[in-house]
């Protein structure tokens, strides 16, 4: 199932081309250690399962595109959309045929256009090409709009400080990724070994020695994955997973212009 991120034919060129510089967002006026309570994301959004497809591009776009739409409406709504539409959509812009995984240039070029709700074109655990029309009427009322490239862990807790979406990683994924330590992956070791795509939306309780909040990492293996499907990383273990190479990291957003959704006061999250 970690096969999925089809990083040999990721493209980067257009990935870059058409991102957003993250100062737009980013300030430098948010210490991760006088962050509050996570926003509560994990509680929300839906834990899904990529059961035997190679779907984590499309399940990790569409979720962090819901997320986005959750802060939109300023967490009132939750809108369900197609990982299924996401994933074969995102590989007809790929180039790539069959169950053989996607990119997250693919991925985005594809929600650009659209994303139809789940129930219109729904994730039965086996894979098709073929929509109804009204998944792709339903389509266009909805579409990510930005993104930009993230190089470091400061700007992942500005990002999701100010609601602006969730990060979206295609990582190499190494035995503490696939088996979390109590649900907890507290390092990272960059491998050349299966690509895997997954989003970070929130931050948890749990904290570093040094006061800085682990990041809620959702995963598309389930419930039975890590803590109730998702995964606490290390700041350090996130930064790890940015330096790496083949590493592809970029924050996701529904707006057309990425600013902060949420305005601080003075220092604190409070």
């Amino acid at each position: 199932m970690s096969g999925g991120y089809r990083q040999d034919l990721e493209d980067y060129e257009y990935l870059k081309a058409n991102a957003q510089s993250s100062s737009q967002y980013c300030f430098g006026d948010i210490d991760p250690r006088l962050l509050g309570k996570p926003m509560g994301l994990t509680n929300v959004i839906r834990k899904e399962n990529q059961s035997q497809m190679n779907s984590c591009a499309g399940n990790s776009g569409s979720t962090i595109f819901e997320a986005g739409l959750y802060h939109q409406s300023n967490h009132t709504i939750l809108i369900q959309l197609s990982r299924m539409w996401a994933y074969v959509k995102g590989q007809e812009k790929a180039g790539i045929s069959g169950d053989n995984g996607a990119t997250l240039a693919g991925v985005l070029q594809a929600l650009k256009e659209g994303c139809p709700l789940e129930e219109l074109a729904p994730y039965t655990n086996s894979y098709y090409t073929h929509f109804s029309k009204q998944a792709e009427e339903d389509a266009p009322s909805r579409k990510v709009k930005s993104w930009s490239q993230v190089t470091t862990v400061q700007e992942v807790y500005e990002g999701l400080a100010k609601r602006i979406g969730g990060l979206y990683l295609g990582i190499p994924w190494t035995g503490e990724c696939s088996n979390p330590n109590n649900g907890r992956i507290d390092y990272y070791r960059p491998a050349r070994v299966g690509g895997h795509a997954i989003c970070i939306l929130d931050w948890c309780e749990e904290k570093s020695k040094d006061g800085r909040p682990y990041l809620d990492l959702f995963n598309s293996w389930g419930k039975s994955y890590g803590i109730d499907g998702n995964a606490h990383v290390h700041p350090d273990a996130l930064q790890q997973m940015l330096d790496c190479q083949l590493t592809t990291a970029y924050f996701v957003s529904d707006m057309e212009f990425i600013t902060p959704r949420f305005q601080l006061q003075g220092s604190s999250w409070f």
